[in-house]
């Protein structure tokens, strides 16, 4: 009883949304993205294309509750009522709360009959708003924009047609402006995104030459394993090659020098907002240093910040004995100082 109608005039949408593309507000929306005041932008145009008493831009926290962004329209009550049986609202459901991409939806006025009776959620609404219709539009980013016409008037077949295509651009020009206005540029927006990523080390190409980005401690890994940008570009290059033979997924080597810990290089194809990027990362192996169980306990200890003599008291060995073993580290390692030694994966 959800609609979502394709138009049967394939000519009769396309005009509209000419001439919906061509017109002021419009042009204002793709225009003003960047704009603080984005969400408010979107929510009138949204609004006025649909007849909505009531629309807003919202996402799910991290215990399923909305945390509304932006609202117009006259809604105090109905969202009151709303929040106070949240928990039962169609949006919770699993297959909403996540999406694989982005879904429009419409509730018409008999699904509303019929969810105003079986649904407590909208029960509570329905005892503020009698009539209502609802439609909207959910973003994987557990985003969603939602408008309500408080009446019976059903969206049109041809609102259908424009709510089914213009929606989800909609939806997708918040999540851009969210993306814009949360970082100072895109390379921050490649990094943190990167960073949920992988928990190694790592830097970001376009090309065998184009360093967009790389992670905080990337540089200091670099120098803890003599690694030269020369070998990195030598790498990715190489790496191209099998790509060009149609061999490139995922490629490894490792690299060592004296002195050095041991260092897996891996360069893989990562996609970030359907842009194709090759991420190197360094990854240390624990296996490949053999620490004794005392040099272990000791590094462990080192790592959490306390001192040779602290270290000595929590194990009952005095601080002579802990240089001792710390000097073995070092040399296994190849780590200059306690700083260096603490960041690596042993």
């Amino acid at each position: 009883m959800e609609n979502i109608h394709p138009m049967d005039d394939h000519d009769r949408i396309i005009g509209m949304l000419e001439n919906q593309s061509q017109s002021r507000e419009t042009h204002e929306l793709l225009h003003s993205i960047g704009n603080p005041s984005f969400g408010e932008i979107l929510l009138h145009r949204f609004s006025s294309i649909f007849g909505f008493d009531y629309a807003h831009i919202a996402s799910l926290n991290s215990d399923l509750k909305i945390d509304v962004h932006n609202a117009t329209g006259d809604g105090g009550l109905l969202m009151e009522a709303y929040r106070s049986m949240e928990r039962h609202c169609l949006t919770k459901q699993e297959q909403y709360v996540t999406p694989p991409s982005i879904i429009p939806f419409n509730i018409d006025s008999d699904m509303w009959r019929v969810l105003s009776v079986i649904n407590p959620a909208y029960r509570a609404m329905s005892e503020v708003i009698p009539r209502l219709i609802i439609a909207g539009m959910v973003h994987p980013e557990r985003m969603a924009i939602i408008g309500m016409r408080y009446s019976d008037d059903d969206l049109t077949d041809d609102q259908l047609g424009l709510h089914s295509f213009l929606s989800p651009g909609f939806i997708h020009y918040y999540h851009i402006h969210q993306i814009i206005t949360r970082y100072r540029d895109m390379n921050s927006y490649l990094a943190s995104e990167l960073s949920r990523m992988h928990d190694d080390e790592w830097v970001l190409a376009d090309g065998p030459l184009g360093i967009v980005t790389r992670s905080d401690g990337f540089d200091d890994a670099m120098k803890r394993h003599r690694l030269t940008w020369k070998d990195l570009q030598g790498f990715i290059q190489s790496s191209m090659h099998r790509e060009a033979a149609g061999l490139f997924t995922a490629v490894e080597c490792s690299h060592g020098t004296p002195g050095s810990p041991p260092l897996t290089l891996r360069l893989q194809p990562v996609y970030v907002e359907k842009r194709k990027y090759l991420r190197i990362t360094l990854s240390e192996s624990a296996t490949a240093i053999p620490l004794t169980p005392r040099e272990r306990e000791i590094y462990h200890l080192l790592c959490k910040g306390l001192t040779n003599r602290s270290i000595g008291e929590i194990l009952s060995i005095s601080t002579e004995t802990v240089k001792r073993h710390l000097a073995n580290i070092f040399e296994k390692t190849g780590a200059r100082n306690r700083t260096e030694l603490s960041h690596m994966k042993l």
